[in-house]
């Protein structure tokens, strides 16, 4: 393979490197692995009537993941379920905040459950005793806990910069091996004839290729690395459920397709056959 053909591939592999990079930093995102397992442990003390360890655990996965809306309105709830209405209120508040502004729906159910708070709070025959019906805490609204591969942890991270890094140095001493070929097939011999200045050219060019080789092999085989670090491994991310809209639900069977026998009369001809929607 020729010098061009490899400073070509090897700048394909950074331009692949950067279209990869965004997405994968935006998946690093996920809720933590640390805070997914506080939280089925708040379940368990909740479902147990635990209500105080359950805040415990709560408090500890809302400080690996401050952004999730899902852990601040179970804390909320587990709150309100203690009788401690201001921390409730503190952190339904919160909960609000954290909802986007498309979520209308939740939005005025969390304020109507901040205002009866703010009510009970300043009456003075509030009472702390735990609301009469005790729901169960949220599976992180509208998403499901799955386990998928990809993990972009500090180690793939350093490999795939590395790899970055020896590629960008392969595109370099290939790009420098280019020109300093180019300036020996355009040498030009002195009156003596001699042609050492041309072959130390040549020589030098020689170095640069197997240098751009050697990097390019390695940044290569970090890529691959990366890759393997990547996918190889699962991460637990939240991910909402497949199901058919509400309104097609009662037509369409378990796996979301109705079909149903078609038969009718053309100018050709009668035809019969089935149709269906998907």
């Amino acid at each position: 393979m020729g010098f061009a053909s490899r400073v070509s591939i090897s700048l394909a592999s950074c331009v692949w490197l950067l279209a990869i990079a965004s997405p994968l930093a935006a998946q690093s995102g996920d809720t933590p692995p640390e805070a997914i397992t506080l939280y089925a442990e708040a379940r368990e003390h909740y479902g147990a009537g635990r209500y105080q360890d359950a805040a415990v655990a709560l408090e500890s996965a809302l400080v690996l993941d401050p952004d999730s809306p899902t852990l601040v309105y179970n804390l909320a709830r587990v709150y309100e379920l203690l009788g401690q209405l201001d921390r409730a209120l503190e952190h339904y508040e919160r909960y609000q905040r954290l909802l986007p502004q498309q979520q209308a729906e939740e939005q005025n159910r969390a304020d109507a459950t901040i205002r009866r708070l703010q009510g009970a709070a300043s009456s003075a025959e509030a009472s702390v005793e735990a609301p009469v019906e005790v729901e169960p805490l949220r599976q992180l609204p509208g998403l499901v806990l799955v386990r998928e591969n990809g993990v972009a942890d500090d180690t793939f991270w350093v490999v795939l910069t590395a790899g970055a890094v020896f590629l960008a140095g392969g595109a370099a001493f290939g790009s420098l091996a280019l020109l300093t070929r180019a300036d020996a097939d355009s040498y030009v011999l002195g009156r003596d004839g001699r042609s050492q200045g041309r072959n130390d050219l040549y020589s030098n060019a020689t170095v640069f290729g197997g240098v751009a080789d050697a990097t390019l092999g390695l940044g290569g085989a970090a890529v691959v690395v990366a890759g393997l670090l990547y996918f190889a491994r699962e991460h637990t991310v939240l991910r909402a459920p497949l199901r058919a809209a509400e309104g097609d639900e009662a037509d369409q069977g378990s796996d979301g397709v109705v079909v149903e026998p078609d038969a009718g009369a053309t100018l050709d001809g009668a035809y019969l056959g089935l149709r269906g929607a998907f």
